[in-house]
């Protein structure tokens, strides 16, 4: 039905929920969470996706000290050890994405360090612009990615909240992003994560939009 669309499932986003914690210290929940995202890459398979996308950690404002913070990243990475085992047996590239600050795991210095544990050097990176925006620090982030970065999952914001606005409707600074990009030489592919919670005939014209903003940046940065 997708290709009748004349359209492609290019990515796949896991299942994300506060129970589904691949950090659990306890061994049979952190299994559960497992299972549940192994089922998600048994989909996107069927879906022929190029890119499995998954959030490196809880859907969790609670912080933990730093001992056991660092024993549930160490626990995360070994579930996304087998997430990308599974996916690589597939045909799938593994992206882990970066998080709203306030959550668990959702600091810049998390995602980089779960990225150099884990086993396999082939998983990469999904930038979200409109996360990295809200933490401040998004061009420091699409900087230190630059070697892992698959992805871009673009979206812009006031600078108050996750409003999945159109590129161009809200604060980013989209002209710096996208010369980084090209002086990075970035390959990946620019996904569009627009809402409107009214119309969706408002979100696909502020896709629209937000497509022909970015094509025209990148006209002129080249």
């Amino acid at each position: 039905m997708i290709k009748d669309l004349g359209m492609e499932a290019y990515s796949f986003h896991a299942p994300f929920a506060p129970e589904i914690d691949i950090s659990a210290l306890d061994r049979n929940r952190r299994s559960e969470s497992l299972a549940e995202i192994l089922r998600a890459v048994e989909a996107a398979a069927l879906l022929n996706v190029r890119y499995f996308v998954i959030h490196p950690g809880p859907e969790s404002t609670v912080i933990p000290p730093h001992e056991e913070r660092l024993e549930r990243m160490e626990a995360a990475v070994s579930v996304l050890d087998e997430v990308n085992s599974r996916c690589r047996q597939l045909g799938i590239f593994c992206v882990l994405e970066n998080k709203l600050p306030h959550l668990l795991f959702g600091r810049t210095s998390d995602i980089l360090w779960i990225l150099d544990a884990v086993s396999s050097t082939d998983v990469g990176a999904c930038l979200d612009t409109g996360h990295a925006a809200l933490a401040g620090d998004l061009p420091n982030l699409l900087k230190r990615l630059s070697g892992h970065l698959r992805m871009i999952h673009a979206h812009d914001n006031n600078g108050h909240r996750d409003d999945h606005l159109a590129p161009g409707d809200g604060i980013i600074d989209w002209p710096s992003i996208v010369t980084q990009l090209e002086q990075d030489d970035f390959q990946g592919a620019v996904i569009l994560e627009i809402r409107s919670e009214t119309d969706p005939v408002q979100t696909m014209e502020a896709a629209r939009r937000g497509r022909s903003f970015l094509r025209q940046l990148g006209r002129e940065v080249r």
